[in-house]
């Protein structure tokens, strides 16, 4: 009768361990998830303002590259106009003799 008692105490110790080891083994894997979970977050949103950084850094060129387009077309325009002055003047100053 003592021997099954303390088989059975036993029996019953031995399951309270392992259900005390499946339960912690839970709990791990529950903060491994969130972590992962955590982890994914954190690289979605860095990988979302990289992409921002860079469309913006693009839109920055883009602007600038139109502007430095403009300039040069005003100048190229101013340098026509000026040509034109001076042909014009020439012009004149031939019908002027």
């Amino acid at each position: 009768m003592l021997e099954k008692q303390e088989a059975d105490r036993n029996a019953e110790m031995s399951q309270r361990e392992r259900r005390a080891q499946e339960f912690m083994n839970k709990m791990a894997d529950n903060v491994l998830q969130k972590m992962e979970s955590k982890q994914k977050q954190e690289d979605e949103m860095l990988r979302r303002y990289e992409a921002d950084k860079e469309n913006r850094q693009r839109a920055l060129e883009d602007r600038r590259a139109r502007k430095a387009k403009e300039e040069q077309e005003k100048m190229r325009q101013f340098l026509a106009q000026q040509v034109r002055e001076k042909e014009l003047r020439e012009k004149n100053d031939k019908d002027n003799i």
